[in-house]
């Protein structure tokens, strides 16, 4: 058992060990960590830089080469050095796994498309309150949560339920019988 503790202790540690990469653009003149800090690397300096927290929530740090100065949202320099994503509009986007849009750390961070982005923000919509499962939601003037899914082109209802666990059954459910049928 105290080896189990040992080799869990020794992952913990692994897990939240800093470690850099260059910044996409910006090689030898700045890096981001997994923790999801941004350091620069100039006149043989490392130095850890401020980043600036946006209206939206977004930390974002402003990178200068060439004497030009560019702005850059600090999850999507963590997903462009860890997970080679190429920032392509609005086809495949950077989520925050948790919602929290201060927590850069890459275990926060994924990429997914703009739908399923959009379909898993919590907080209010609309009079909603929405769920970190897609397609599930909690109705605020029902008091109830509700499952629905889009598929080619129709609206799915599957219900409304007292627990949005009960909700997210409901429609994993549905969905396997529409498969089967």
């Amino acid at each position: 058992m105290l080896s189990r503790v040992r080799n869990l202790e020794r992952h913990k540690a692994f897990l939240f060990m800093e470690i850099w990469k260059d910044v996409v653009g910006y090689e030898g003149l700045y890096q981001v960590s997994n923790l999801g800090n941004i350091k620069s690397n100039k006149c043989g300096r490392e130095k850890i830089l401020k980043q600036s927290k946006n209206s939206a929530g977004y930390f974002s740090i402003t990178l200068y080469k060439d004497k030009k100065r560019d702005t850059k949202f600090t999850h999507i320099l963590v997903a462009m050095a860890f997970l080679n994503h190429t920032p392509n509009r609005y086809k495949i986007v950077v989520d925050h796994v948790d919602n929290d849009r201060t927590n850069n750390n890459l275990l926060n961070i994924r990429l997914v498309t703009q739908a399923e982005n959009t379909k898993n923000k919590i907080g209010k919509t609309k009079g909603h309150y929405t769920s970190m499962h897609s397609n599930v939601f909690f109705n605020k003037i029902n008091k109830r949560w509700v499952s629905t899914f889009v598929e080619n082109k129709t609206t799915h209802y599957v219900g409304t339920f007292k627990t949005e666990h009960e909700a997210v059954n409901a429609l994993k459910k549905y969905k396997e019988f529409l498969l089967t049928n």
